[in-house]
């Protein structure tokens, strides 16, 4: 987005450069391949400020990073808010986070004020695809209700960056109370969307995509686990493709973001991502070893040209 540094938060423009250090990476990494990375921020966020790595393609197109790099989690309960964001709004009610490198993948635990820890497990579920797993867990010795967890996330798809046309949901999953295409929604899911997507959306703008998901009661001592996945595309891979890969991935809900060229969909920009996420109790599958990856990719042109005449979308948005 263009004009986000107008509005940054005035917590992290007053800490000068204590504060910039603060913000220094957790890790930057790559896929199997060597050919797509991934940055993660202090507390959990995607884009890593040390190394300017938010969510990069082999061409060196980084559909985070342009503007303000803008990835942000929140979670909201009956005691209380808590939710990183550190190029936008800041960080509320988090007491420290503590990140485990990995082969290829990452670990983030973040403790809260609210007797919920959130751990976030990073790795690419295909060399394009990556995926959060977030287990929420219950630390204090009482039921906690009402538990929402949200992720959003601005993103620039080249060659429209700042420009894009943003389209969904597709898929279903009962536990999705909210969707938004706007990549700069509070990260507090205590607020409302401004810009909902959940009854559908096929918009045009400085835009993104955010998924709020209900996880109703955790009770002392227990857990919940999900899935997120940021998801951008492969050399000349259409917004069609990357959702025929993800679903067959067996990634359920999507919403896509695409380069605007082209005008909105089901027009194709040459450039595509999307935020999709899970069912409760839900990870899709296993990560595939790289040599199968060739196999995959064979069969998603024949699938994705059925799945566009499949989906013929007559959605009235207001």
């Amino acid at each position: 987005m263009k004009m986000k540094t107008v509005m940054m938060t005035a917590a992290v423009l007053s800490a000068g450069l204590a504060g910039f250090a603060q913000i220094a990476s957790a890790q930057t990494f790559s896929d199997a391949t060597g050919q797509y990375q991934v940055g993660i921020g202090r507390n959990g966020e995607l884009y890593d400020y040390a190394t300017g790595v938010g969510l990069l393609n082999p061409a060196g197109s980084d559909y985070i990073a342009p503007g303000t790099p803008r990835d942000s989690w929140g979670i909201t309960s009956s005691v209380g808010s808590a939710f990183a964001d550190q190029s936008f709004t800041g960080t509320a009610n988090i007491t420290g986070t503590v990140f485990t490198p990995g082969t290829n993948s990452g670990t983030a635990v973040s403790t809260t004020t609210l007797g919920l820890t959130v751990t976030h497990t990073y790795n690419f579920f295909a060399p394009n695809i990556l995926s959060v797993q977030q287990t929420v867990t219950n630390t204090s010795n009482t039921a906690i209700t009402g538990v929402v967890f949200r992720r959003n996330v601005d993103l620039d798809v080249p060659p429209t960056a700042f420009n894009e046309n943003t389209f969904g949901p597709l898929g279903t999953n009962t536990s999705v109370v909210g969707a938004s295409y706007n990549g700069f929604e509070n990260a507090s899911p205590a607020t409302a969307f401004t810009s909902s997507c959940l009854l559908g959306c096929n918009e045009v703008g400085d835009l993104g995509a955010g998924i709020d998901l209900g996880l109703g009661t955790i009770d002392a001592g227990q857990s919940k686990t999900f899935a997120y996945y940021y998801g951008i595309n492969m050399p000349g891979q259409t917004l069609d493709l990357l959702f025929t890969q993800a679903q067959g991935l067996g990634l359920s809900y999507l919403i896509g973001v695409q380069s605007s060229e082209n005008g909105l969909y089901p027009s194709l920009g040459a450039g595509s991502g999307f935020l999709g996420v899970s069912n409760i109790g839900t990870v899709a599958g296993t990560v595939p070893e790289p040599a199968s990856w060739a196999m995959m990719i064979v069969g998603i042109g024949a699938a994705g040209g059925a799945l566009r005449r499949r989906r013929s979308v007559k959605v009235s948005y207001a």
